[in-house]
C-alpha cells in the first residue's frame, strides 16, 4: 500500500470512529493531527476545535489546535489556545516559544520576548527560544542583542538557517570590521560546497534561467524582481521560478502568470530540490534571498545549475563558493574596493543595479506639510532594526538644531508603546522630548501606506544599513531623502538609488556633512515644496524606473555570465 492509500485508510478508519462515538475527544484530536501531517491545516483546525471543544482541559488539544491556527495566519484564536495550554501546564518551554511567535506576527513583539525569556528558563538550551528571541530583538532595534540570541542559538543547534540569522543581524551593527565579517560569512556551507555535480549539458536556447526565493510574495523583493521579468526578452530567456516559501497572495498569481515554470519547493530538502532543479537543466540559476528569512543557500551549495548567481536580496556576500557571481553595480560595489569581501565574481551593472517600478495606486503628491504645520516633519519608514544608538545620535542633533521640527518613524509594531520604548529612551538620553518623536507600525494596505508619507517633509535614510523600498517609495511621493553613503554595499545603496536622479547634494559622505545638508535644506519650505512638485516626474524620467533599459542591462550580464 502506498502512502496516500495508507493515509486515506486511515482517515476513513478514524471518522468511522467518529461516526460511532461522536462524543470521544480522542477521535477528534487523532484526525486533526492526521491532516496537520498531510499539511491540510484547515481541516486539522476544524477537527482539532472539536476535540477542543469536548475536551478543553487538555494541554495538547489546545497546543495543537493553536498551531494550525498559526499556520492558518489566525492569531487571534492561536494565541488564545496557547495561553489555555500554558494555564493547563505552564512547565512546557515548547509553548511559551511559539506563543512568542505569534505575538511577533501579530506585532506584539515586546511582549513576545516575554515569552522566549520564559521559555528559556525553564530550558535555557531551548535553541529556538534563543533564535526567535533573536528575531525579536531585531525588530526592537536592539541589534547587539539580536546577534547574541542568534549565535547562542547556532551554537545549541549548528542549524545552517540560524547561522543565516546570525549573520543577516550582523548588518545591522553601528560597527562591524568588513573583513571580519566577510570572514564569518564564508564559515558556512563548507561540506556541502565539497560536493560537486556533473552539469555539462549546452546552454539551451532560449537560455533557461531560474530564481530561488521565499519571498514571491506582496514583499519588497517583488517589487524589484516583477518588472524585470516583465520586460526580459522571452525569445531568448525561459523564466523558472522556484518558491522556498508556500504562501501565496495576489503578487504570487501574479508572478505565475509572467513567468514559464512556476515551482513550489518549500516542502522539500536541500538535496531533494537541488535535484529537482537539476533535473530542469537550468543555464543559471540565481538566489533572491542571501542570508535572509526562507533563503534555501544548502541548494547552491549542492550545485543545482551550471551558473549559480545571487542579486538583490541581500546587501553582503553569500560566502558560499558556489555561487559564482554577484550582480551589483559600481555605486554600491566600486572597482577594487568591495571585491576582496565577496565569496562571488562581481558583475557590475552600468548605472543602477535594480530596477523600481511605481505602485500603481499611489496617492498624487500633496504640497509638504510644513507649508501648514509650520514646522518640519521628519521620517523614517525604515524596518526599526536600521535605526541604532549612533544613528539616534545624529537625528537628535538634526532636531536640537531646528525648533519645533518633528521625526516620525513608521515601522511594524511601532504603535506599541513597548515596542517603541526603547527607541524612544535613545531619543530623550539626546535630550529630545517625546512629543517631538511620534511613532507608527499598524498593518496597512498599500495604498494607506503610501498615504502616510504625506505627513512627511524630509526622508531620513539610515546608516550604516540604507533603505532601499521606503527610500523609492520616499521620492515617489516628491519628498526628499538625505543619505550618508559608507563603504560596503548595505551602506551605499542609498547613494545608488539617487545618483539615478539630478541631487548630488541629497548624497552625503560624512556624518556632519549629513547633519548639515539635513539643515540647510530644512531651512527652506518653499524650496521643499517645489522639489515635492517635480520629483515624481523626474523620478519618472531616471534609470531608477526605466525598467525596459535595465532588462536589457541585465540580459547583457546574463550573457557576459553564460560566456566565461
Amino acid at each position: 500500500m502506498d502512502k496516500n492509500s495508507q493515509s486515506n485508510h486511515e482517515i476513513f478508519s478514524l471518522i468511522d470512529k467518529i461516526k460511532h462515538e461522536p462524543n470521544k475527544s480522542q477521535h477528534y484530536y487523532d484526525l486533526g493531527l492526521k491532516y496537520k501531517s498531510l499539511g491540510d491545516f484547515k481541516k486539522a483546525a476544524i477537527y482539532l476545535e472539536k476535540a477542543v471543544a469536548l475536551n478543553p482541559d487538555s494541554e495538547l488539544f489546545n497546543l495543537y489546535y493553536g498551531t494550525c491556527k498559526l499556520e492558518l495566519k489566525d492569531y487571534p484564536d492561536a494565541i488564545k489556545a496557547f495561553v489555555s495550554a500554558l494555564k493547563i501546564n505552564p512547565s512546557r518551554a515548547d509553548t511559551y516559544n511559539i506563543l512568542g511567535i505569534a505575538l511577533i506576527d501579530v506585532g506584539l513583539t515586546y511582549e513576545s520576548t516575554l515569552q522566549f525569556i520564559q521559555a528559556l528558563k525553564l530550558d535555557p538550551n531551548h535553541a529556538a527560544a534563543y533564535d526567535n528571541l533573536g528575531r525579536a530583538n531585531l525588530c526592537l532595534g536592539r541589534q547587539n542583542d539580536s546577534v547574541q540570541a542568534h549565535y547562542k542559538s547556532y551554537q545549541l543547534s549548528g542549524n545552517k538557517l540560524t547561522y543565516s540569522n546570525y549573520l543577516y543581524a550582523l548588518n545591522f551593527l553601528e560597527a562591524i570590521d568588513e573583513k571580519t565579517l566577510s570572514h564569518l560569512h564564508r564559515k558556512t556551507y563548507l561540506e556541502e560546497s565539497k560536493v560537486s555535480h556533473s552539469l555539462d549539458y549546452a546552454t539551451h536556447k532560449p537560455v533557461k534561467l531560474g530564481f530561488v526565493s521565499g519571498d514571491f510574495l506582496n514583499h519588497a523583493v517583488s517589487y524589484f524582481f516583477i518588472p524585470l521579468i516583465e520586460n526580459i526578452d522571452k525569445n531568448s530567456f525561459k523564466v523558472f521560478c522556484f518558491s522556498a516559501n508556500l504562501s501565496l497572495d495576489e503578487t504570487t498569481l501574479k508572478i505565475k502568470k509572467l513567468v514559464d515554470e512556476y515551482h513550489d519547493i518549500s516542502s522539500r530538502d536541500d538535496q531533494t530540490a537541488a535535484a529537482f532543479i537539476r533535473s530542469k537543466k537550468i543555464d543559471i540559476l540565481i538566489d533572491l534571498s542571501g542570508h535572509t528569512g526562507h533563503n534555501r543557500l544548502g541548494i547552491f551549495a549542492l550545485r543545482a545549475a551550471k551558473k549559480q548567481v545571487t542579486w538583490l536580496g541581500y546587501p553582503n556576500t553569500t560566502g558560499l563558493s558556489e555561487i559564482d557571481y554577484r550582480i551589483t553595480d559600481a555605486l554600491t560595489d566600486p572597482e577594487e574596493v568591495n571585491d576582496v569581501n565577496y565569496s562571488e565574481k562581481l558583475i557590475r551593472l552600468p548605472k543602477c543595479f535594480l530596477t523600481y517600478q511605481p505602485f500603481k495606486n499611489a496617492p498624487p503628491v500633496v504640497n509638504t506639510p510644513a507649508l501648514k504645520n509650520n514646522y518640519i516633519t521628519f521620517g523614517s519608514f525604515n524596518n526599526i532594526a536600521k535605526v541604532n544608538p549612533q544613528l539616534v545620535k545624529v537625528w537628535s542633533k538634526i532636531l536640537s538644531a531646528i525648533p519645533n521640527s518633528r521625526l516620525l518613524i513608521h515601522s511594524k509594531g511601532l504603535h506599541h508603546h513597548n515596542n517603541s520604548a526603547y527607541i524612544l529612551k535613545l531619543f530623550t538620553d539626546n535630550a529630545i522630548t517625546p512629543d517631538r518623536i511620534s511613532f507608527s507600525g499598524e498593518i496597512l494596505s498599500r495604498e494607506d501606506h503610501f498615504k502616510k508619507y504625506s505627513l512627511v517633509d524630509i526622508g531620513l535614510d539610515t546608516f550604516p544599513y540604507n533603505g532601499t523600498t521606503t527610500t523609492c517609495e520616499c521620492l515617489w511621493m516628491g519628498i526628499p531623502v538625505i543619505t550618508f553613503c559608507g563603504i560596503p554595499h548595505r551602506s551605499r545603496v542609498g547613494a545608488s538609488l539617487l545618483g539615478q536622479l539630478n541631487h548630488p547634494d541629497w548624497i552625503t559622505h560624512s556624518i556632519s556633512d549629513y547633519i548639515n545638508q539635513v539643515i540647510k535644506l530644512a531651512s527652506d519650505i518653499t524650496h521643499i515644496n517645489s522639489i515635492r512638485k517635480n520629483l515624481r516626474l523626474e523620478m519618472s524620467n531616471s534609470a531608477l524606473c526605466d525598467s525596459k533599459d535595465f532588462a536589457l542591462r541585465f540580459e547583457h550580464a546574463l550573457n557576459t555570465i553564460l560566456s566565461t
